[in-house]
């Protein structure tokens, strides 16, 4: 996002991205409000285990420190088959930490 919200911080990423798509992966600390905006500006849905999604796995979190990565984290997506590309973060329980990963092929 442009400017970063404010409440965002101790950003560190890596571009992952292998052959002809582009994977970005990014980890921050935020203020559950920084969380909030993120969310609506970008249109995040919440994502239901129930649903079926083509974009949603682990994020590679080991190309990330000092994440204290589990399976709890709420998710929140937004994807297009149509134009290939995903958004999706990952928010700890604390609501403090988000992992973010940006897919375009």
């Amino acid at each position: 996002m442009d400017p970063i919200p404010y409440g965002v911080s101790n950003i560190q990423g890596h571009d992952i991205s292998g052959g002809f798509d582009m994977e970005i992966l990014l980890a921050f600390n935020a203020t559950p409000e920084a969380i909030d905006e993120i969310i609506a500006k970008n249109e995040l849905k919440l994502y239901k285990e129930d649903e079926a999604s083509y974009y949603i796995g682990d994020p590679n979190i080991y190309y990330l420190q000092n994440v204290n990565w589990s399976r709890s984290w709420t998710i929140y997506e937004k994807s297009s088959r149509e134009k290939v590309h995903s958004m999706t973060i990952w928010v700890n329980p604390q609501k403090d930490t988000v992992v973010f990963r940006f897919i375009s092929g």
